[in-house]
């Protein structure tokens, strides 16, 4: 009882200092380069000669995690066929392709970075996994002892090398600020198609109206509707998982 009380204290302050640097309008950025030779990423852009950029990731409560990357590679079945066979990875999915890249969707049966840093109070901002090695650019709160980071990754990775530290001012963005953001986004169609949906009862369980009935009400085609309601949740979505 007392390791998960620990356990649950200590998630705790860990998400506290990461909605810190979340949140803070002055941080410490740190790059630093990681070499991590039991990650599955590492060991197939070694041998592939890909690379993998990180876009995303959701934790399961079984301690597993579901990570996004955009990977630059000329057969994405190569990468595939090494992740159906890493012990790591419990799950693949070659999402689709995108400006010459694919999108993947990765369930490693436990995170070996990404949740590092967040442990640490951090905010990933970008993540590249090339050539065999991590280099992570995050944010830390102003008052953060970079030494005690650098220390804490030494203790966990073979090998550490703090590439650049900057300091920088970040405005916070009022709520009315980031809802005229978002709003300047949509298109009349979208926000009209969102707002409908909304008052119309679409999002509700069970519905009170349906697509159809909803589309009528615009006088658009279904088609149509569901077209601008993906648009605007995506834009919904984005503002307040990246924004």
């Amino acid at each position: 009882v007392l390791g998960e009380l620990g356990e649950t204290i200590g998630y705790a302050m860990n998400a506290a200092e990461s909605k810190r640097a979340l949140l803070a309008d002055r941080v410490i950025e740190l790059e630093t380069r990681l070499r991590v030779p039991d990650s599955f990423l590492v060991q197939a852009s070694a041998s592939v000669g890909c690379s993998f950029a990180f876009e995303g990731v959701v934790s399961n409560s079984d301690g597993s995690v579901i990570e996004y990357f955009v990977v630059d590679c000329e057969d994405p079945e190569e990468v595939v066929e090494l992740a159906e066979g890493s012990d790591g990875v419990r799950h693949v999915r070659h999402v689709g392709d995108h400006g010459g890249e694919s999108l993947f969707e990765f369930v490693f049966t436990h995170d070996l970075v990404v949740q590092a840093f967040g442990d640490l109070g951090a905010r990933i901002e970008s993540l590249i996994v090339d050539d065999g090695v991590y280099t992570v650019g995050a944010e830390f709160p102003y008052d953060v002892q970079v030494h005690t980071v650098i220390e804490a990754l030494e203790r966990k990775y073979e090998g550490v090398d703090l590439l650049a530290q900057r300091e920088r001012e970040r405005p916070v963005e009022s709520r009315q600020e980031v809802w005229a953001k978002f709003r300047e986004s949509l298109t009349d169609r979208q926000w009209s198609s969102l707002q409908t949906a909304y008052y119309a009862g679409f999002f509700d369980w069970p519905r009170t109206s349906t697509g159809e009935e909803v589309a009528e009400s615009l006088d658009i085609s279904p088609a149509t509707f569901h077209e601008h309601l993906r648009a605007a949740q995506r834009k919904l979505l984005a503002a307040l998982l990246e924004g």
